[in-house]
């Protein structure tokens, strides 16, 4: 998302982008291709618009809960690192919303269009 933001701004002349996870994928596929069909894909669409009326009528947004407290010997890895990315002194801050209350649940909706291959 930030790459398609600069790519678009005339008054930038270079920019880099990193990522711990492909996110597009993720929404599209689960976790490590887990749910990767069209009956998980559709599910996962009516859950986000079942949560999306819910939210309209409360006139606020459900979180997802952000990254875990605490680490464990059975964390997943890709969990311990996004633990050791946000949960840390240097990237940790009140308002991150994946340090504390994790992202609206509905947010990830569009990603499900753009599967990563």
């Amino acid at each position: 998302m930030a790459l398609n933001a600069a790519a678009v701004d005339t008054r930038i002349k270079a920019t880099a982008t990193s990522t711990m996870y492909d996110m597009s994928r993720n929404y599209s596929c689960g976790y490590f291709d887990a749910e990767d069909s069209k009956k998980a894909r559709m599910a996962r669409r009516k859950a986000w618009n079942a949560q999306r009326t819910i939210d309209c009528r409360k006139g606020t947004y459900a979180r997802d809960g952000g990254v875990i407290n605490v680490v464990t010997d059975d964390t997943p890895r890709f969990v311990k690192d996004y633990h050791n990315f946000y949960k840390t002194p240097r990237t940790s801050h009140p308002r991150s919303k994946a340090s504390i209350q994790g992202w609206n649940i509905t947010s990830g909706q569009s990603f499900i269009n753009m599967p990563g291959d």
